[in-house]
């Protein structure tokens, strides 16, 4: 699972779960505005980081489960000058790691559908623990809900 996969399954939940972050935005007064539709799209783009950062601060602090806690860094892919931003959880981490090894030792009889169908698997797990975790803490609801806002924000600022 790719941190875009992983980006997909934020949208998606946080358009399910749009009605519990409502009620908790109306109980809570944000403390101060911030004026999003004036900032710069760089600028923009590091509040965006910032907001998924808070988001899987917020996660891994009532996850229980070690291989989904979710580390956000920037990293430079190979080849690019610009360093991007990637929230990875610890079971893909692990698999990127094994799947590293196995290569360097030339262990390549090994299949990648194990892999992949194992990371499948978690996945769907992950997903649940995030869809269970967002459902029944309306402060998590609320920081998915501003993350995907900005995700928003920045997506329509890419198509002009």
């Amino acid at each position: 699972m790719s941190a875009r996969l992983l980006g997909t399954i934020l949208i998606a939940l946080a358009m399910s779960v749009s009605a519990v972050a409502a009620d908790d935005k109306d109980s809570k007064k944000e403390e101060k505005t911030i004026d999003y539709a004036s900032m710069s799209t760089p600028k923009l783009r590091k509040h965006m980081d910032k907001a998924a950062e808070d988001f899987y601060d917020a996660f891994n602090e009532l996850n229980d489960e070690d291989d989904f806690m979710v580390r956000c860094d920037y990293v430079r892919p190979t080849g690019s000058r610009r360093k991007l931003h990637q929230c990875t959880a610890k079971f893909i981490e692990k698999a990127q790691t094994e799947h590293a090894e196995r290569n360097w030792k030339n262990k390549l009889e090994v299949s990648g559908n194990n892999v992949e169908t194992e990371l499948e698997s978690k996945g769907v797990e992950f997903d649940k623990k995030i869809t269970t975790l967002v459902n029944e803490n309306p402060e998590l609801a609320q920081k998915l809900s501003h993350y995907n806002s900005l995700v928003t924000m920045v997506a329509e600022r890419s198509k002009k």
